[in-house]
C-alpha cells in the first residue's frame, strides 16, 4: 500500500483509477454476503456492476434532495426539544452529546431514506433505534480486526461471529421496513423512488439501503460530536453562526435550501472541523494506470491511499494547522476549495453518495443547536482514538443554557 500526503496527489490519483475506481476490498462484507447469498450491493461491487448501481442511486441521493429540507428542519427541532426536556433544569443543563447526535444522525438519514414513518416502523417491530445504531457502532469496531485478519483465517476469528450476528439483525431490520413499505410509495424518500422505478430487485435494494444507512449513523453522529467540542471551545464561532444566520434568513423561522448555501461560516464551521477530525482518516483507490509520483512510478492494481488526516495539517495550506480556524475556509485560495470539494467525502466518481444529504443534515443540526444552546466544555483538550473511524478519546460533555435566557 502506498500513502500519498500532497494535494497535488489527489488530481494524479483521480487521473490513474480508471473509469470503474476499485477501492479496498472490504472482505469482511464480501464474505458475509457471499455466504448469505446476498448481492454485493454498491459499496463493495465493482466495474461496471458498481457503475449501474450508482448511476440508479445517484439521481435521489446526489440530485433530489431539497425537498427533504422541511422535514429536517422539523426533526432537528423535535430532536433539541427532546434534548431540553431530558438534559436541562430551569435551561440550564451538563449532559454528553452523543445520544443526541446519534439519535438524530439515524433519524434524520433513516427517515430520508425509508420515509417519515421510519421511527414509528422500528417501535411497531420491537426494535430501537439506540440498538440499531449501537450494533452499527460496534461492527465498525469489529470490521478493524477482521481487516487486519488474512481471509484464509478470517472466520476463525472471534469478531467473525459477532460481525455476522450484527449484519444478520440489521439487514432483517430493514427488510422488515421495506416490506411495511412496499404498499405505500407515496412520500419523497429513497426507498419510494427505489420501488418505484424498480430498477433494483429488492435484495439490491436491502443491501443498498442498509450500507447507506450504517454508513452514515456513525460518520455523522462522530462528526457532529467533533463539532460541538470545537464549538463549545470557541463561543465567539457560535455568535458569528448565530449572527450570519440572522442576516441571511431576515426574520424568517424556517430555511429554504438556498438559505443555507449562502451561510458561508455555517459551512466553514464545518470544513474545519472535517480538516481536524476527518472520521474516515484516508481514502484509497487500486490504481488502474501507471501513476508517477516524485518520479517513483507506481504500477496498475497498487493500492494507493490520500491521507487526509496529514494533508489537513500542511502548515503551507493552513497556517497554525491544528488551531480550528473557520475563517481560512472563507477565501478565494482554489488549492483549499478543491480540498474542500474532492476531500472530506472522497473524490471521483466513487466519493460518498450521501455527500450532500450528509451537508445539509449537519448544517442544520449545527445552526439549530446553536440557536437553541450557549454552551460551553470544562474539557480544553481531546484525543483523537482510532476504531476504524477517528472518534473522541472520551464523551463530549458540554455546559448548556438556553440561548434565550442570555439574550
Amino acid at each position: 500500500m502506498v500513502f500519498l500526503f500532497e494535494a497535488d496527489d489527489v488530481e494524479k490519483l483521480k487521473a490513474a483509477e480508471g473509469r470503474y475506481p476499485q477501492h479496498v476490498d472490504f472482505k469482511h462484507l464480501r464474505r458475509h454476503r457471499e455466504d448469505q447469498g446476498y448481492p454485493k450491493g454498491l459499496l463493495i461491487s465493482n466495474d461496471n456492476e458498481w457503475l449501474c448501481q450508482r448511476k440508479i442511486l445517484s439521481n435521489p441521493l446526489m440530485l433530489k434532495i431539497g425537498h427533504q429540507i422541511k422535514h429536517l428542519e422539523e426533526l432537528t427541532l423535535k430532536t433539541l426539544a427532546n434534548a431540553v426536556e431530558d438534559y436541562t433544569v430551569n435551561g440550564f443543563g451538563t449532559f454528553e452529546v452523543e445520544p443526541i447526535t446519534r439519535d438524530f444522525a439515524i433519524n434524520a438519514f433513516g427517515s430520508v431514506l425509508y420515509g417519515n414513518s421510519f421511527e414509528s416502523t422500528f417501535t411497531q417491530n420491537g426494535k430501537t433505534m439506540q440498538e440499531f445504531a449501537e450494533k452499527a457502532k460496534n461492527n465498525f469496531d469489529d470490521a478493524k480486526k477482521l481487516l487486519m485478519t488474512p481471509e484464509c483465517i478470517m472466520k476463525m476469528h472471534p469478531a467473525w461471529k459477532r460481525h455476522n450476528n450484527r449484519w444478520n439483525f440489521l439487514l432483517k431490520t430493514t427488510m422488515d421496513m421495506i416490506e411495511r413499505h412496499s404498499n405505500d410509495t407515496s412520500d419523497c424518500s429513497i426507498l419510494s423512488h427505489l420501488l418505484q422505478n424498480r430498477k433494483l430487485n429488492d435484495k439490491e435494494i436491502y443491501i443498498n439501503l442498509t450500507d447507506l444507512l450504517v454508513a452514515s449513523i456513525d460518520t455523522t453522529n462522530t462528526t457532529l460530536q467533533w463539532c460541538l467540542y470545537e464549538l463549545a471551545c470557541h463561543p465567539a464561532a457560535q455568535d458569528t453562526i448565530i449572527s450570519e444566520a440572522e442576516m441571511i434568513l431576515e426574520g424568517r423561522s424556517s430555511l429554504e435550501k438556498t438559505d443555507l448555501d449562502k451561510l458561508e461560516f455555517l459551512s466553514a464551521v464545518l470544513w474545519e472541523t472535517l480538516r481536524l477530525h476527518r472520521v474516515g482518516f484516508f481514502t484509497s483507490r487500486i490504481i488502474k494506470d501507471c501513476m508517477e509520483v516524485k518520479g517513483i512510478m507506481i504500477p496498475p492494481q497498487t493500492n494507493v491511499a490520500i491521507s487526509m488526516y496529514v494533508m489537513a495539517r500542511n502548515s503551507v495550506l493552513f497556517p497554525n494547522p491544528d488551531k480550528f480556524v473557520p475563517e481560512r475556509w472563507m477565501t478565494d485560495n482554489a488549492k483549499i476549495k478543491k480540498l474542500n470539494r474532492d476531500v472530506f467525502f472522497g473524490f471521483g466518481p466513487r466519493m460518498c453518495l450521501g455527500k450532500k444529504m450528509a451537508e445539509m443534515e449537519m448544517k442544520l443540526f449545527i445552526l439549530k443547536f446553536c440557536q437553541q444552546f450557549e454552551f460551553s466544555t470544562d474539557d480544553a483538550e481531546m484525543d483523537q482514538v482510532v476504531k476504524l473511524l477517528l472518534t473522541p478519546s472520551r464523551p463530549v460533555k458540554i455546559n448548556t443554557v438556553l440561548r434565550h435566557l442570555t439574550d
